[in-house]
């Protein structure tokens, strides 16, 4: 059996971005749902989502800048990256996220 040591987190969520203050808003009770404000929702059956507002797309789409805001907070908790020592990461998407597909 092979063990896996956790070092460092990130966290990307409708409720908070950060280990901290994702904690926070968590334990307060805080909900990120409400009116979804990133796309017109006028022929949708809904209005309301649980979006990350705190993060604007910075890598392409927002599910990659996502997965890169997540991963940069969980090297540096870990000491890992450019300040800490040595570290490689390899990031991969089958596809973009919706802002990234083709208009049907």
């Amino acid at each position: 059996m092979r063990r896996v040591v956790v070092t460092g987190m990130g966290v990307v969520s409708p409720i908070g971005s950060g280990v901290e203050r994702f904690a926070a808003a968590l334990f307060a009770g805080r909900s990120g749902v409400g009116r979804v404000s990133r796309f017109r929702t006028g022929e949708l059956p809904t209005a309301i989502a649980a979006e990350v507002k705190d993060l604007a797309p910075a890598h392409g789409d927002l599910k990659r800048t996502f997965a890169v805001a997540a991963a940069a907070e969980a090297l540096a908790a870990a000491g890992l990256g450019p300040a800490g020592g040595a570290a490689a990461e390899s990031l991969g998407s089958a596809g973009g996220g919706a802002a990234a597909a083709p208009p049907f």
